[in-house]
C-alpha cells in the first residue's frame, strides 16, 4: 500500500506537477558523478524553445504546480535566453515557485535574473578537490558566485542551498563547506550519490519492487519536449508522450506508456522497468521535491 499521507494534496490528480522543466540539456562541465553519457537522446535539443515554453502556458499545462526547477540534465543558466525563459515564467505564474540547481559557472553575469527566482541550489560538492569532481570547473569562479549571491540575493525571498553529492570522503567535505559558509544565510544540505544506479556497480545493487508514487503524481519534461516521468529519466527510456505534438493534459490522461508504467508500480506487480525504476535507489523523488520545497520554501511564504 502506498503511504499517501505526507503528499501536498489529493493522491489521484487531474493534472499532474511538473517537477523540473529542463530548459537546457548542455553542460559546459564534465563532472564524474554525472549520469549524462549513460543516457543519450535520440531527439537531441540543447535549450527549449521559448515558443515551446509559451505553449506550455498558453495550455494551462503548470496548473498542477507549486514549485518548478528549471533544471534536468543541463546547466541551465547556459540558456541564451535565460533572462526571457525567467521573465516569462515569473509573469505568467506569479503563484508557483520558481527555482534551478546551477553548478555556479554564469552566476555572475546572470546575477539580475537570479534575483528574481524562490529558490537556487549551488552544485559544491568539494573544496580541496573541487577540480578533480567538477572536471572544466574553477573554484574561484564557483567562490565568486557564491559571494556575488551572498552581496545580492534577498535572503527573505530567496533561499539558497549549497549541495553536495555524496561522494567518497564527502564527509570531510562537508565540514569544508561548513567552516566556509557556516555564518553565511546558506543552507547546506547533502545528496546521495546516484551514480552507483548507473556505474558498474549498478548488477550488484539489489532489484527493488517498491512501488513508486511518481507516475500518479508528477513528470519532468526535457528540453526536447518529451514527457518522462521523473528526473532521473535522462534519457529516452521512458517517453510518455511530447508536448510538441500533444498537450500535458492529454499525455496525462492518454498515454499509453504512463498506464503500463502505473500497473508496473502497483503492489506486488514485480514489473518495474529493468534499469530505470528497478535500480533507483530513491522511490518517489516527488517527495524529494516536497521536502526542499518545505525545508527551504515553505518557511518564506
Amino acid at each position: 500500500m502506498i503511504c499517501t499521507e505526507n503528499l501536498p494534496g489529493p493522491f489521484e490528480v487531474e493534472h499532474p506537477e511538473v517537477y523540473q522543466l529542463e530548459i537546457s540539456s548542455a553542460c559546459n562541465l564534465n563532472c564524474i558523478m554525472c549520469p549524462r553519457k549513460y543516457f543519450p537522446r535520440k531527439d537531441t535539443k540543447d535549450y527549449i524553445s521559448l515558443e515551446l515554453i509559451d505553449k506550455l502556458i498558453e495550455e494551462d499545462s503548470f496548473k498542477g504546480t507549486y514549485f518548478l526547477e528549471l533544471q534536468m540534465s543541463g546547466e541551465p543558466l547556459l540558456h541564451p535566453s535565460f533572462y526571457f525563459v525567467v521573465q516569462r515564467l515569473r509573469d505568467a505564474l506569479p503563484n508557483i515557485k520558481l527555482g534551478l540547481s546551477t553548478n555556479g559557472t554564469k552566476i555572475i553575469e546572470h546575477i539580475q535574473s537570479l534575483k528574481k527566482l524562490d529558490y537556487i541550489t549551488v552544485s559544491v560538492d568539494s573544496i580541496t578537490a573541487y577540480s578533480d569532481i567538477r572536471k572544466g570547473g574553477n573554484l574561484k569562479l564557483l567562490m565568486a558566485g557564491i559571494k556575488c549571491l551572498q552581496d545580492n540575493i534577498d535572503f527573505n525571498k530567496t533561499s539558497v542551498d549549497l549541495q553536495l553529492v555524496e561522494l567518497e570522503g564527502w564527509e570531510d567535505q562537508l565540514k569544508h563547506v561548513q567552516n566556509e559558509f557556516g555564518d553565511s544565510p546558506f543552507n547546506i544540505r547533502t545528496v546521495p550519490d546516484r551514480s552507483l544506479t548507473l556505474h558498474n556497480e549498478v548488477d550488484k545493487l539489489p532489484v527493488r519492487n517498491t512501488p513508486c508514487v511518481n507516475p500518479w503524481w508528477s513528470v519532468s519534461i526535457q528540453s526536447n519536449g518529451n514527457v518522462v516521468p521523473c528526473c532521473f529519466c535522462f534519457g529516452d527510456d521512458i517517453i510518455l508522450g511530447n508536448v510538441h505534438k500533444a498537450s500535458l493534459s492529454h499525455i496525462w490522461k492518454h498515454s499509453g506508456t504512463l498506464k503500463a508504467l502505473k500497473a508496473a508500480h502497483t503492489p506486488d506487480s514485480g514489473a518495474l522497468m529493468p534499469m530505470i525504476c528497478q535500480k533507483c535507489y530513491m522511490r518517489s523523488p516527488a517527495f524529494l521535491h516536497w521536502n526542499i520545497y518545505c525545508n527551504s520554501l515553505k518557511r518564506k511564504i
